[in-house]
């Protein structure tokens, strides 16, 4: 069951999403594209759309949230852009939440007159990810939310209330503030109540709705829904897909999950020892005897094919057979355990367990150090570097067929293809490593 993804920028710090929903995945707001390859890529048992670009960068698509849903991925839209898009959405099964999603829904924000469907509403001018999003401007749903509120605190009539807002609408969305409404109250008649009310209240509702939706997406099931609706592929959706396919998915620790990755690669064995280590390790998860595969794979990979080297081998690790069909059930589990991809919380703790073990800078150098990739791979290449990694390096079977993007995803990886490609990296790295230490390097293990 893997974490539910959630994008978030300015309606909600991330520590704060972090205090409501630990284990949800947070990625920066969405522009066109990245629900697609969130839903793709890291299969998570819901989404959540938040935020989203709009002026710098194509705004989410419709058709990649439909995808999400025909492939029984829940998707919940709130505050801002997730307002927007579930109101457009939601007859095909996307998830609506909070005040702004229902105001876009019914077409208007009580107890306001005209029409309410804007997307301006939502819009905020804030500061870019790296200084937290801090927002420069106030939403117009916030600002209207704040008017009702002094609506129902009797401060302020009915009249004026709607007067501001449409002093407030007029203005370009950059230009709204709460100090601007603040100001815009003090030419209504007799304004004292009022602006001594509005100097200290302000509702921020896209907040609400957020901590809203990230309330519910925490309790959503992880079974897949059927959808209720037949997805068509059209022209137009290959071709998004097509413009897709070289795009990374933004993180929310990109150096952090690049250097997990890295290590996965370069020292798989310590990789699953960190993660193991950062989970707590699991203990004892098997009881029972090993089947007669893994006692064949456990003498080939210790070359234990005699009776008599076998049992040297038991004596010298103090086991007997009972034993040794205990620890080889164990490590099926662990192995079992291990298919599955960790969880943000641990992988938090696997890059806090590499700074603690001196490991992070000396895999941070490799990694800035590798060369851009001088050309590509034929399959017979890929597929012999799989090999070889896989015997020499992780000391493990390859994944079956059809199941090559789990085992992707089990070692930090979005897909098989990107793990391949990583692979191949260390392979060739190994290669040249080889022949410059002795001249010849390992023999060709394929072509392309």
């Amino acid at each position: 069951m893997n974490a539910p993804v959630v994008f978030l920028g300015p309606s909600l710090p991330w520590e704060a999403a972090r205090a409501i929903a630990p284990e949800a995945v947070l990625l920066p707001p969405a522009r066109q594209g990245d629900l697609y390859r969130a839903a793709r890529s890291l299969r998570p048992r819901a989404i959540g759309l938040v935020d989203g670009l709009f002026r710098e960068a194509p705004a989410v698509w419709h058709r990649e949230i439909l995808w999400a849903l025909s492939e029984g991925i829940p998707v919940l839209g709130a505050a801002s852009m997730g307002a927007l898009r579930a109101a457009e959405c939601d007859a095909f099964g996307m998830e609506g939440v909070g005040t702004v999603y229902r105001a876009y829904r019914d077409g208007c924000f009580p107890p306001f007159d005209g029409p309410f469907e804007d997307d301006d509403e939502v819009a905020i001018l804030h500061a870019p990810a790296e200084a937290g999003w801090i927002a420069a401007s106030d939403a117009m749903v916030d600002l209207r939310a704040t008017l009702a509120a002094a609506l129902g605190a009797g401060v302020i009539g009915p009249e004026g209330c709607e007067a501001l807002a449409r002093r407030l609408k007029r203005l370009p969305f950059p230009e709204r503030s709460h100090a601007r409404l603040v100001e815009e109250a003090a030419a209504l008649p007799a304004p004292g109540r009022a602006l001594e009310w509005l100097r200290h209240h302000r509702v921020a509702q896209k907040r609400r709705d957020a901590e809203e939706l990230l309330t519910r997406i925490v309790r959503t099931s992880p079974d897949r829904r059927a959808p209720g609706f037949r997805f068509t592929r059209s022209l137009a959706w290959e071709s998004f897909l097509a413009t897709q396919a070289a795009v990374p998915l933004a993180e929310e620790e990109q150096g952090g999950g690049a250097l997990l990755r890295e290590l996965a690669v370069s020292d798989p064995v310590a990789w699953r020892e960190l993660r193991l280590m950062a989970e707590g390790h699991p203990g004892p998860l098997a009881s029972g005897a090993a089947d007669a595969a893994a006692l064949e794979d456990f003498r080939r990979r210790h070359g234990l094919w005699r009776r008599a080297a076998l049992e040297a081998w038991l004596a010298a690790h103090d086991l007997d057979e009972a034993g040794l069909h205990r620890l080889l059930a164990r490590e099926a589990a662990l192995r079992e355990h291990l298919r599955h991809p960790p969880g943000p919380a641990t992988l938090e703790a696997m890059l806090d367990a590499l700074r603690l073990s001196g490991r992070h800078a000396g895999l941070k150098a490799r990694l800035a150090g590798r060369e851009e990739d001088r050309d590509s791979p034929g399959e017979a290449v890929l597929d012999a570097a799989w090999r070889w990694w896989f015997e020499t390096r992780a000391d493990l079977p390859p994944p079956p067929p059809g199941e090559e993007d789990s085992g992707a995803r089990a070692h930090g990886f979005p897909d098989a293809g990107g793990f391949r490609l990583a692979v191949w990296r260390e392979y060739r790295a190994a290669m040249e490593d080889e022949a410059a230490g002795d001249g010849t390097g390992p023999e060709p293990r394929g072509e392309g």
